[in-house]
């Protein structure tokens, strides 16, 4: 079975935007080898790759050479560059470039939704010595003392570890938290979100809990000023829709108010505050 080797693995980063160029500045301080791909890119994308010490190689080389490769680019532009390398990996598979027993690591890293990770993953299915990890950043760009994390499943540990030992900090989603429910309100969504702000989004956390147990009573004026607000705004060219969806937000936990003992938003909405001082309490002593 191929294999990614712990011994001088070279790493794809092909973007070179703030979070690429500081992510792969952080790999090659560590002594690893990155490759990027610059060709018709700006003078400033091109003075990050420097800076960060990453070398210039073109697609064709990078497929056949890289241990891993990371997609980190905006998210409209994963599956197309999926796309991209599944041609060139082909080619280079077929035209004897690559050693098929060398293994090669497709990184998923980016805010993608499931369907579009799904994508993805069948476009290298059933490929020889091609494996693939979903694993998106969570954070900002590396910085002095701060990595961002990189959280992935259990399932795919053996891969998490070899991003590991690349000095990026990984997290393993475990239990009910690798199969949150993603439009329920539901309790293991809520765990891992409590989880995910506590460790990168203390502050926004800290709000929560002071601002949520207030507004639940009120949620039917919200409701109301949202509506305002999203009409408004439509005039000026339909981007209201964000206050709409916060609207049907505000009406959802309206209705939950008004269930006998509470509906299941606001009970997890409560409960959802409750952990959250409890764990900002447990850090303060």
């Amino acid at each position: 079975m191929a294999t990614v080797s712990n011994q001088a693995l070279k790493v794809a980063i092909v973007a070179t935007g703030s979070v690429d160029a500081a992510l792969g500045h952080r790999l090659t301080a560590a002594g690893r080898t990155i490759f990027t791909d610059l060709p018709n890119r700006s003078e400033e994308t091109g003075r990050r790759a420097l800076d960060a010490s990453m070398q210039d190689r073109d697609l064709d080389y990078i497929v056949a050479n890289s241990d891993l490769f990371m997609s980190v680019v905006p998210p409209r532009d994963s599956t197309i560059l999926a796309e991209t390398i599944q041609e060139k990996l082909r080619a280079s598979l077929a035209h004897g470039r690559r050693d098929d027993k060398r293994r090669l690591v497709y990184v998923e890293a980016n805010a993608t939704s499931p369907d579009t990770v799904q994508h993805v993953s069948e476009l290298f299915s059933g490929m020889e010595g091609v494996g693939f990890l979903s694993a998106c950043i969570i954070g900002g760009p590396p910085e002095g003392d701060y990595d961002p994390t990189m959280s992935g499943r259990k399932e795919d540990l053996e891969i998490l570890q070899k991003l590991g030992t690349l000095g990026l900090k990984i997290k393993v989603m475990q239990g009910k938290k690798a199969g949150i429910a993603p439009h329920a309100p539901s309790p293991a969504t809520a765990q891992a979100l409590l989880e995910e702000l506590n460790e990168s989004q203390r502050l926004v956390l800290q709000r929560i809990t002071k601002s949520v147990p207030p507004m639940s009573p009120k949620a039917y004026r919200w409701v109301g000023e949202m509506e305002e607000i999203e009409e408004f705004i439509r005039v000026g060219g339909g981007q209201g829709e964000i206050f709409s969806g916060m609207a049907k937000v505000y009406a959802s936990i309206e209705r939950s108010m008004s269930e006998e003992g509470g509906g299941q938003e606001v009970t997890v909405l409560e409960d959802f505050v409750k952990a959250a001082k409890e764990e900002l309490e447990t850090l303060r002593e």
